[in-house]
């Protein structure tokens, strides 16, 4: 007896209990390009341990710019990762390089034009992924306006994740992918009739 209450307690702590579960979120009510995005160097380049401006259009009314520095709290010196076999001993470890992986964060600035603000004006936080820099960047992540929080994503990766119902978009011809933002805002609300479809 003195037994099985020792394995019951002991297996309560080694096995936790745990639940989890996923929703499909409600889609999307309006979707946005990404205009005339500008990595502000002097080349136009940038390098897992940059520091720059990034720059956008979302419509014509809005301009957001991005302060970004190196995001070390995502994949800091030294990260490796581990292969697991199938019964749980390490395959083999691989370290990452680090200076191939272009993840930023820093603050949000935006100047609306349709209300005639000429200075920029810090609104929020921005985390960058940049997979292209040059004259045409490309790059994925979030931030926040005013605590509204924005999605920026490829055409790609949203056609690859969209809701049946969410805004139909190009495909992109290969060599001319472009960037797509979406808006927390934008996501219809339960009472529109929607129920995670």
């Amino acid at each position: 007896m003195r037994f099985s209450a020792f394995f019951s307690a002991a297996f309560a702590v080694v096995a936790p209990i745990a639940e989890a579960s996923s929703n499909i979120r409600n889609p999307l009510s309006a979707l946005s390009e990404v205009n005339n995005a500008t990595i502000h160097t002097g080349n136009h380049r940038v390098h897992a341990y940059s520091q720059f401006d990034l720059s956008f259009h979302i419509r014509d009314e809005l301009h957001v710019k991005f302060s970004l520095e190196p995001n070390h709290n995502i994949l800091g010196e030294g990260a490796v990762i581990t292969h697991l076999a199938p019964d749980g001993s390490v395959r083999h470890v691989e370290e990452v390089d680090r200076r191939s992986h272009k993840v930023f964060k820093g603050t949000s600035w935006v100047k609306r034009l349709d209300k005639k603000e000429d200075r920029w004006r810090r609104a929020g936080w921005a985390r960058v992924l940049v997979s292209q820099d040059g004259k045409t960047p490309l790059f994925e992540g979030a931030f926040t306006v005013d605590r509204d929080h924005h999605h920026v994503q490829s055409s790609h990766n949203y056609l690859r994740t969209r809701h049946r119902l969410d805004p139909e978009i190009e495909r992109a011809q290969p060599g001319s992918e472009y960037m797509v933002v979406w808006r927390d805002s934008d996501v219809t609300s339960t009472e529109d009739g929607f129920m995670h479809q």
